[in-house]
């Protein structure tokens, strides 16, 4: 499995704690890793840029640390995920590598597109299901999906709507409630199976 590839993410650009990487961020990659050791072993000859402030190839490309995974992992999510959105292996790889370069960059792309949730389920039309297929009713009232939704008070105090829904027959209930507790959630499902009764 590639070094990316451990790092765990589903739709990463929408998560929360997701920061853009910064040139800031590589630069003190490349630092911490040249106080390591002087050079990478097999890495090209690189320059210190004094207009960047980084360290380039001598095609004026940013070099990326080969112990920075988590940069690398931020770099394919931009330039896969990014503007132009969920773009191939070669097409990612491409954009990368006229900016950056790390050793693996090409393997680590291919391994990164490849898991990617959004493209599998796009080139495939088969949706993956990492935690296992979920269940589907074969009877009314066999199963149920319910939560709860919040809108502006209305009258009465009224906030919440809980929605009902039969998985089998895709019939759905409204009802409004003045809080979201699972007291509310109860009596609502005491009055489906009065009206529906209740699987056997």
């Amino acid at each position: 499995m590639s070094r990316l590839a451990a790092v765990e993410r589903v739709s990463p650009l929408e998560a929360v704690d997701f920061v853009w990487p910064s040139e800031d961020e590589i630069r003190a990659a490349q630092l911490a890793r040249r106080a390591k050791d002087s050079m990478e072993p097999s890495q090209p000859p690189l320059c210190w840029s004094d207009d960047r402030q980084l360290f380039l190839l001598a095609d004026e490309r940013v070099w990326i640390p080969d112990d920075a995974v988590e940069l690398q992992l931020r770099l394919c999510v931009v330039a896969h995920a990014g503007a132009a959105g969920h773009r191939g292996a070669k097409t990612t790889a491409k954009a990368l590598e006229d900016l950056f370069s790390w050793r693996s960059l090409r393997k680590d792309v291919a391994v990164f597109v490849s898991e990617c949730m959004h493209c599998m389920a796009t080139a495939t039309g088969k949706i993956p299901r990492p935690l296992g297929e979920t269940l589907r009713a074969t009877k009314p009232n066999e199963q149920l999906h319910f939560d709860f939704l919040s809108m502006a008070e209305g009258a009465g105090g009224l906030k919440y709507v809980l929605v009902l829904k039969d998985n089998m027959s895709g019939y759905v209930e409204l009802v409004a409630c003045v809080q979201a507790t699972s007291d509310e959630v109860y009596q609502s499902l005491l009055d489906w199976f009065k009206r529906f009764g209740v699987v056997r």
